[in-house]
């Protein structure tokens, strides 16, 4: 009786370790590719709403269907932030069309931040949560995305836009 005893407690381990194998492996053959996941170059970008940092109505990226355009995920507290900014004014300077999405960040802030440095954005969006951020799969900020007039992901920048050779690629990529 004694071995059996060894034996189960044995085994008990293992048995524990292949149920966690096997759950693992069902959540992932379950995954729905629609989703967040699925954000990848050269396939559709999800679609943006968000409430707008001015108090005006929401911000639909379906407003810019058929042109490029670029996001920009930024907040008033990121320090690299501050440093890619002026970039981000040279780009508005040259009609390069901006959407700002202000993540996890106080509103009156952020519009303090930009009335204090400039607005070089078309709209701003709010994501106080990080849901959006979710959505778009936004590792950190700054962060941004340019889509193409199809809607489609074309590219992604981590980290700041913060050399003249990362803002004339985006500038030859929209134009």
């Amino acid at each position: 009786m004694r071995i059996e005893a060894l034996m189960r407690r044995a085994t008990a381990p293992a048995a524990v370790a292949l149920t966690v194998l096997a759950l693992v492996l069902a959540m992932v053959a379950g995954r729905d590719e629609s989703g967040p996941q699925a954000l990848q170059i050269g396939k559709p970008a999800p679609r943006l709403i968000a409430q707008s940092l001015d108090g005006g109505p929401p911000f639909d990226s379906s407003q810019l269907a058929g042109r490029p355009w670029m996001l920009n995920v930024w907040a008033s507290w990121c320090e690299p932030c501050l440093q890619e900014h002026p970039y981000l004014m040279m780009l508005a300077g040259q009609q390069i069309p901006i959407v700002g999405l202000n993540y996890r960040d106080d509103p009156a802030a952020a519009a303090a931040w930009l009335d204090e440095r400039g607005n070089p954005y078309l709209a701003v969006g709010i994501d106080a949560n990080g849901q959006i951020g979710d959505a778009w799969q936004v590792a950190g900020v700054p962060m941004s995305f340019l889509i193409d007039e199809h809607g489609i992901l074309s590219r992604r920048f981590t980290g700041a836009i913060d050399s003249d050779a990362k803002a004339r690629s985006i500038v030859l990529w929209l134009n």
